[in-house]
């Protein structure tokens, strides 16, 4: 079995450092230097990531992603957010490689941030296309009832947004698989 730096539990946000070309625009626009987040699921002792990327929302083990390389930030809910990890885990199964993601929100959003232009209230459902960050924070709402970023609508919460400016609470700067005692 695999073990980290740290205890992962499920609803724990993974926030990625921006990596490549894409991240760096990401964060070129954002101001920050996290581009891409995601949602843990602890799985019968297996630790997961759902996210969404291009081309469709994915369930995969987070370890992956480290042992790639992937500088990850944990943060957690405050003390007191009870999470309904069944649902969630059915949700992720669900839409694994069936929601889309939203590149033309996406693009959408990078011009409502840099020039301030525009901004709709969260939706009442889960939409049916998603970004990283927005995946979270709707996910946030609908099976813990806490709301990471309140002053922004899901559709417009960025990673850095995540990072700096939400009710996360930092549980590790950066994830590290341990070695396994001989």
């Amino acid at each position: 079995m695999t073990t980290y730096n740290v205890e992962l539990a499920t609803g724990q946000v993974a926030l990625y450092e921006r990596s490549g070309l894409v991240g760096w625009g990401i964060t070129l626009v954002t101001g920050g230097n996290k581009s891409h987040a995601g949602l843990i699921i602890v799985d019968g002792g297996r630790h997961y990531v759902l996210d969404a990327r291009k081309p469709y929302c994915d369930v995969r083990p987070i370890s992956a992603d480290v042992r790639h390389g992937a500088r990850i930030k944990i943060a957690r809910l405050p003390y007191g957010c009870e999470w309904d990890a069944a649902g969630l885990a059915d949700f992720a199964y669900q839409i694994e490689g069936y929601a889309p993601y939203a590149t033309r929100k996406m693009l959408r959003n990078a011009w409502t941030e840099t020039f301030g232009v525009g901004s709709l209230p969260d939706p009442e459902g889960i939409p049916s296309r998603f970004m990283c960050s927005e995946l979270v924070s709707c996910l946030c709402r609908l099976f813990a009832s806490v709301d990471p970023c309140p002053t922004r609508p899901d559709r417009y919460t960025t990673p850095d947004d995540l990072d700096r400016k939400s009710s996360l609470v930092t549980v590790t700067d950066r994830l590290t698989l341990q070695e396994a005692a001989p």
